[in-house]
């Protein structure tokens, strides 16, 4: 499933600085689920998210192949902190063609997020 319009919002996508802005989207299905009430973006949409805008600063169509790291550090309730950034720190090109990311998600001033992940391009 793509998140995009879905989960969250694209606000800005700056390539050159490896840095995306998204709005989350309160009114998500996802959010009806996990939690009523209280809601609370899962982790494996955090992960989604950030390779679908992976593949927006890339200009290519990505796959995820392995998920390194994944620390989640604080709760991301789109209530309380709809605005969320990701920042790309390092990309690494590797042999056969994959592609390694490490990516932090933030806003309101806590890191949400730490990512390791490894793609491969599709094109």
């Amino acid at each position: 499933m793509i998140l995009r319009n879905n989960l969250y919002k694209v606000q800005l996508i700056d390539a050159s600085a490896r840095l995306c802005r998204v709005r989350l989207l309160p009114d998500s299905v996802v959010y009806g689920a996990h939690f009523p009430g209280m809601p609370v973006t899962p982790g494996v949409c955090i992960i989604q998210m950030a390779a679908e805008l992976l593949s927006d600063i890339t200009g290519r169509r990505l796959t995820l192949t392995r998920v390194v790291n994944a620390k989640f550090l604080s709760i991301i309730n789109p209530q309380a902190a709809p605005d969320v950034t990701v920042a790309f720190d390092k990309l690494t090109e590797a042999d056969g063609g994959l592609l390694k990311a490490s990516a932090s998600v933030s806003g309101s001033g806590t890191v949400f997020a730490k990512l390791s992940l490894i793609f491969k391009a599709d094109d």
